[in-house]
Formats: structure tokens, C-alpha cells, sequence
């Protein structure tokens, strides 16, 4: 949780406002507040970065920004993403309630706790992120995160602050003094001697650029050229009439060897007197080369001396250093240090079986223990308090394992990078399998959706409510005595839809209702004729066409076998099935529950077309046939043939 917060200015470290609820405060509280004030009289040193100053109990985290820091004391088993998050929404609700002259304000203010009036928003922040893990779920911490593995914050001993050690594992004593490690510049400064100014290992070397690899790759070559030809020369001594180099030159090759050796461990790793050792190097390497003169090829000895003289003068002493980006935590061991460990759902996964584990194993030594050993009332006090003792010990291992797992099923209760609570399906997150780690973010970016959905439907009822849609300018009394009725589709009586199927027949001229008959209840089903091209069973559910079957002129909707009606049996011809594919689709697509007669005669009108189907021409290509079949699409606006390979797409 987070224990106490202060808003500083960055420059000077004034404080401007801090937390006045905490009541009482213990040893540990004080010697946390001195290493912050000391933190404070060196904010400027710190920039804009973060940090961190760690404690046994405690933990400190700043953040700044335009000229402001934030401050906050935490418990060391804090989530330290959400600590920083406290002091970026701090910094954030401090600027806002201050606007548009925050940053004025600040470098105006000329005394402490200016803006003590800001305490009661610090307070309700806190006690928000105190509260439970309800608000810590609609935090998105995720960019944070990604931030601090990329940038991680600046670790700061408490030993530079204080001197000597106090109870909360922060030092403690005087803090007048200035330690060496804080002494160091925004810029990384240029290598010399080999060590940064101050002499702490926060810096690094910068990476090497294209042209220092390259000079690096010949210096190594030619460092095992010499060293072979320094080789073969001392085995060619043995012989007695050789008169090539003598042994001076196989040394001379060897010392050469070992320089750029050295050459190339400079130019790797940060060492003490860098720049001597390069120039020294390269004084050996230019001897060498002249000692080895007459015995070397001309281009390979101004080679070896050209690389010589730019990496000794010119490439090992001009290399600069950089800031190194330390961890949050160092990693002791296999220990997960708490950043990953609160952002990797398998650590808490992990620690949770093992927990379990060794509860059921420790259960059963107790069970044992307790079936094994027995005491009497003949016993001695000493075996007395030696069983009570053993009991007590596995108990206790039994209480911290269960301790334990408790912990880490708080830890996977809620997912920290969703912004909605979902109930149990949360534990979808923690899945470490990776086929399955996507379900839990696209179940939330689903319900978002919804949500923003609903949202958006009752604006825009509102706003459909307050502004009534007229396509007519007839008075209402003169609407509602001339508006049309809508007829009722769920369960219309079977004359009505008698009454309406046979109107149809007799304004469409080759289409012919042959029978109608309710094998199912009061729900019709209609079989049709299209001229002598084919046969259709179109099956109602009031006035709603339910399902169409089309099949060739010469086939029955008959069972061949039983002699009952088959309403599913599909067509023998490939041409057929094609039509009963298209007629669905018109039936889906005319389909209006408000006007459901205009429905049903909008399809006959559109199933009529069809009875030119292998006479009609393509109204795209211009054939009759494509792939051996006619154009079996109707077209839902014009009732144009087409193939299905020539259809618009639109």
C-alpha cells in the first residue's frame, strides 16, 4: 500500500504539499521521511527520471515532470508499476486542477506548502489505490510497463543519502556530505583513463559503429598472422642450415600479436587506464613493424601500421560512454524481481503449485506424526515439550505455505492490464499457454465494444425520441386515419393467407399454385408450377416463408419409398440445387416482418423471372451457357440473368 506522498518543486526541492492524515508514525516512518528530504535536496541531479531508493520495509519512488516531482512511500511488497502510476496520475490531477498556469505557479511559489490546499485530492487518490483491487483493475498499466522494461528506473543506495544504518534497512545518520555516485552529468562523458569521471559503473561503452567492427575484424587477422608466422619461425630455428628470420623477428611477431590482442580487449571493455594502454600499443606495434621490415611484405607491414596507429590513437581513447539502464531489482538467484513478477501471470502460477505441493506434503508428515508418535501421561516433561515442539514446527511450515498461496491467488485475481473485470473468466490471462493467452484480451476488447454499443444506441434513442422522423406533411389526425394497418405474421388465420396466395396466382400468369395443404398445424405449405421449367415447395410460418425447395418440372416432392411429402429432399440437378441456393437467398433478402404480404409477393415476383431460365442470354457475357449451366441468378432489383461467375459483386 502506499504509506505517505509529497509534491516537490524539482530545481530546489521545496516541498509544496504532502499528505497531513498520517496520525502516528513509527521509527521506521521517520527514517523513511529523512532519506526523502534527502532525496529532495538532490532532485536536480535527477532530471526528469525515475527512481527508486529501496528499503527493508519501505520503498521509495519518484517521478517528475515540468519542474514538479512526486514522492511516494510505499510497502516494499507494493507493485512498483502501480506506484509510479500514483505519482504519473498525481503529477497529472495536480497540473490539471492547477490550469493553464501550473508550471507558472510552481516557479512562482516562495515558501513551503504553498499548495497545501491540494491535500485532500492526494488523500483520495491514496485511499483509491489503497482501497482494493476493484480501481487497480480499470488502470491500463500496460504502456507503463513496456516503458519500464525499455527504460528501467535509476537504482539509488541508500548509503549515498545517509550514513550508517536505521531500523526500516535505510541508512541513517548526518546528510551533509555528498557522495561520490551523485556526481555525475546529463551527458555521458568522453573515456579518459578509461573510467568515467565519477567512477561509478553506471556508464557503459556506446556500440561499436560500422568502421570500428571493420578496423577490429583486419586487426584480428592480422594479430593471427603474426602469430603463425611467429610460430613457424621458432620451429624453423631447429634447422640448421635455415636462413630465413632469425629468432629476434619470431619474438618481434609474437610481441606484435600480443599488442593487438590488447588492441582489441581496449576497444571491447571498459578498463582502467584505457587511453595509456591504447597509445602504448600502438608505439609497440609501430616498432615491431619496423623491426619486421625486411622479412614482411610491404603492403602487409603498412597495413599492420595503419591499423595499428587508428585503433591505439585514434579509436580506443575517442570511444564514449553512455548512461547503463540498471534493472529495478537485481535478479538473486532464480528470484523474479516484483516488476516482471506482477506483469508474469506463470511466476504466480508457479509459486501457487508449489505452494500447494508443499502443503499436501507437509499435511501428511503432520498426519504421520500425529498416527506415529504418541504421548503419555508416564512420559517425561522433556519428551513432552520435544513432541509439542515437532508439532508446532510443521504447523508453522503448513501456516507460511498456506500464507504463501494466498498471496498468489491475490496476485492472479485480477489481471492488471484489463480494463474490465470479467468474473472468473480473468484467469483466462493467466493461462501460460500461448494458443490460449489471446482469449482474455479479445473477450475484453468484445465487451468494450458492447458496451460502447449500448452507450451509443441510448444517445442516439434520445436524440431519434426528441426529433420524430416525417415523410409526409399530412396532420397527425389525418395519419392515423389513413395509416395502413400491419397485418399480424405470427398466427394469421389460414384464409388470410389463402386469400392472399391465390391473388398472387392470379396476377402472375405462369406460375401456378397446384396445391396448398397444412401437414404441420395451421402452417401452410405451398407447391408450385413455372410453366413446364420447374416445380417449387415453398413451406410458411404464418406469412413468413420459412424454407424453398426448387426442383426440375418432372420431379416429385414425394418419398419414393413411403409416398409422404418430403419437403427436404433436394433436386437430382446440379442446375436446380443452384436455384434453391439463390431462391434462400431472396427470401432472406425480401424478408420484412412489418409488411410480410408485400414480402411474399416481392419473391413470387422474383421467383416468376425464372421462367425464361434456359432460354434467357447472360446480361453480362451474352451466352446462354457457362460451364455447361444456364445463368441461374436473378438479379433483386432488375430480375437481370446472370451466371454465377458474371454477378456484380456489389
Amino acid at each position: 500500500m502506499i504509506v505517505y506522498c509529497m509534491l516537490a518543486r524539482l530545481p530546489d526541492g521545496m516541498v509544496l504539499c504532502d499528505c497531513t492524515d498520517v496520525k502516528e508514525e513509527d521509527e521506521q516512518r521517520k527514517e523513511s521521511k529523512k532519506l526523502m528530504k534527502a532525496l529532495l535536496r538532490r532532485a536536480s541531479i535527477l532530471g526528469n527520471r525515475r527512481c527508486v531508493v529501496r528499503g527493508a520495509y519501505n520503498s521509495i519512488y519518484t517521478s517528475s515532470s515540468l519542474n514538479l516531482i512526486c514522492l511516494s512511500l510505499c510497502l516494499s511488497n507494493y507493485a512498483p508499476v502501480l506506484a509510479f502510476t500514483f505519482n504519473e496520475q498525481l503529477m497529472n490531477e495536480f497540473i490539471r486542477v492547477h490550469s493553464p498556469s501550473a508550471e507558472e505557479q510552481i516557479k512562482r511559489a516562495h515558501r513551503p506548502y504553498v499548495f497545501l490546499s491540494f491535500d485532500p485530492v492526494m488523500q483520495s487518490l491514496r485511499n483509491r489505490f489503497n482501497s482494493s483491487t476493484s480501481f487497480q483493475a480499470k488502470l491500463n498499466i500496460s504502456d507503463l510497463t513496456y516503458e519500464l522494461r525499455c527504460n528501467p528506473p535509476l537504482i539509488i543506495h541508500p548509503k549515498d543519502l545517509l550514513g550508517g544504518s536505521g531500523n526500516d534497512g535505510f541508512p541513517r545518520g548526518t546528510s551533509n556530505g555528498t557522495p561520490s555516485t551523485w556526481r555525475q552529468k546529463t551527458s555521458p562523458p568522453v573515456c579518459i583513463g578509461g573510467t568515467s569521471h565519477d567512477g561509478s559503473s553506471e556508464y557503459q561503452l556506446e556500440p561499436l559503429r560500422p568502421f570500428h567492427i571493420g578496423f577490429v575484424g583486419i586487426t584480428i587477422i592480422l594479430g593471427l598472422v603474426s602469430f603463425y608466422r611467429g610460430v613457424h619461425t621458432l620451429n624453423m630455428q631447429t634447422i640448421e642450415e635455415y636462413e630465413g628470420p632469425s629468432l629476434f623477428h619470431a619474438f618481434a611477431f609474437l610481441i606484435e600479436f600480443a599488442f593487438q590482442c590488447l588492441q582489441v580487449i581496449l576497444v571491447s571493455f571498459l578498463l582502467p587506464l584505457k587511453s595509456v594502454l591504447g597509445h602504448t600499443s600502438t608505439a609497440f606495434i609501430v616498432l615491431t613493424s619496423l623491426s619486421l621490415w625486411d622479412v614482411r611484405e610491404v603492403v602487409l607491414t603498412f597495413v599492420t601500421f595503419l591499423c595499428g596507429c587508428l585503433m591505439g590513437s585514434w579509436i580506443i581513447p575517442h570511444r564514449r560512454l553512455e548512461l547503463r539502464c540498471p534493472r529495478l531489482y537485481p535478479i538473486q538467484g532464480r528470484r523474479m524481481d516484483p516488476l516482471t513478477a506482477a506483469s508474469d501471470p506463470s511466476h504466480n502460477l508457479r509459486v501457487g503449485m508449489n505452494s500447494v505441493v508443499n502443503i499436501r506434503s507437509n499435511m501428511e508428515s503432520l498426519m504421520r506424526h500425529l498416527s506415529l508418535s504418541s504421548v503419555d501421561k508416564d512420559d517425561s516433561l522433556e519428551s513432552k515439550e520435544k513432541y509439542l515442539a515437532a508439532f508446532q514446527q510443521k504447523l508453522q511450515k503448513i501456516s507460511n505455505d498456506v500464507r504463501e498461496l494466498e498471496s498468489s491467488l491475490n496476485a492472479l485475481s485480477v489481471p492488471l492490464n484489463s480494463l474490465f473485470l470479467l468474473g472468473s473468466m480473468g484467469h483466462l490471462a493467466q493461462d501460460p499457454s500461448s494458443d490460449k493467452n489471446a482469449l482474455y484480451p479479445k473477450l475484453i476488447q468484445s465487451y468494450s465494444w458492447l458496451d460502447q454499443l449500448k452507450e451509443f444506441a441510448g444517445v442516439g434513442m434520445g436524440i431519434i425520441s426528441l426529433n420524430s422522423i416525417k415523410r409526409t406533411l399530412v396532420t397527425s389526425a389525418m395519419g392515423r386515419k389513413t395509416r395502413r394497418g400491419f397485418a399480424a405474421t405470427h398466427n394469421p388465420p389460414p384464409d388470410t393467407v389463402n386469400a392472399i396466395l391465390m391473388a398472387m396466382d392470379r396476377s402472375l400468369n405462369d406460375l401456378t399454385i397446384t396445391n396448398i395443404f397444412r401437414p404441420y398445424g395451421s402452417n401452410a405449405v405451398v407447391q408450385l408450377a413455372l410453366g413446364r421449367v420447374l416445380r417449387a415447395l415453398v413451406i410458411f410460418r404464418g406469412l413468413m416463408i420459412e424454407s424453398v425447395v426448387i426442383k426440375g418440372f418432372g420431379e416429385s416432392n414425394c418419398d419414393e419409398e413411403t409416398g409422404h411429402l418430403n419437403p427436404w429432399k433436394q433436386s437430382n440437378f446440379k442446375v436446380f440445387r443452384k436455384v434453391t441456393e439463390n431462391a434462400n437467398a431472396a427470401m432472406l433478402h425480401y424478408y420484412s416482418p412489418v409488411m410480410p404480404d408485400l414480402a411474399v409477393r416481392s419473391f413470387m415476383t422474383w421467383l416468376h423471372s425464372y421462367v425464361d431460365l434456359f432460354s434467357k442470354p447472360c446480361s453480362r457475357c451474352g451466352s446462354h451457357l457457362f460451364g455447361l449451366k444456364p445463368p441461374t441468378w436473378r438479379d433483386f432489383r432488375d430480375l437481370s440473368a446472370y451466371h454465377d461467375e458474371c454477378k456484380p459483386t456489389w
